[in-house]
């Protein structure tokens, strides 16, 4: 029995190296566990009778039905944290992307529910955003109007007004799926193009 319990006081140890550290440091960890592991049954099985080549063999077949697990359990951490950094990476670059563009993007629910609203980047000649500020609701509904499913490639193109006389504004939103429930819509500010076309 205190053989054992010295041989299993290692697992926890190993455990949090592979978790910590990974593969390298589970390696170290395995090392100094093995070293510690002959040592301990060594000096216990010499006390106990039995014979220390027998007690090494036995230490090394309980190391490696240790290892096993926790290299593969390293492994997997491991190819989780690539994927979780590249998406984070992903994440971090679509954003820069939104918010260097000059329309308002919108990601949206079928339904019209804003999830997420960029709103786009001030022009540094007029000082004034070229798009809307605050979303009028004909906006999301004008973009969900039309079905969309995320295998159609083409963008939904909806143009709309807002305001009446010479204060009108003319918008275009431009409505791609991202999946079943979600939408993406672009909303640029073409007044200056729809009063020409006028």
């Amino acid at each position: 029995l205190g053989l054992s319990v010295a041989l299993s006081a290692t697992t926890p140890f190993l455990i949090w190296a592979a978790v910590r550290f990974g593969g390298v440091g589970l390696s170290f960890a395995l090392t100094a566990a093995l070293l510690m592991m002959s040592q301990t049954a060594t000096q216990m099985g010499g006390v106990g009778g039995g014979l220390p080549a027998d007690t090494i063999v036995g230490v090394q077949l309980l190391f490696t039905g240790i290892a096993v697990p926790l290299t593969l359990l390293a492994g997997l951490l491991r190819e989780q944290r690539t994927e979780h950094r590249a998406l984070v990476d992903v994440e971090h670059e679509n954003r820069a992307i939104l918010r260097a563009l000059p329309d308002t993007t919108l990601l949206h629910t079928k339904q019209g529910a804003i999830l997420q609203s960029y709103p786009g980047r001030v022009d540094d000649a007029k000082k004034t955003r070229p798009v809307v500020d605050t979303i009028s609701p004909n906006v999301v509904s004008m973009a969900v109007a039309t079905p969309l499913t995320a295998d159609v490639e083409e963008p939904q193109v909806h143009e709309y007004s807002e305001g009446a006389d010479e204060s009108a504004r003319r918008y275009e939103a431009r409505s791609v799926a991202v999946d079943s429930e979600r939408t993406v819509t672009i909303i640029r500010d073409i007044t200056e193009r729809w009063r020409s076309q006028q």
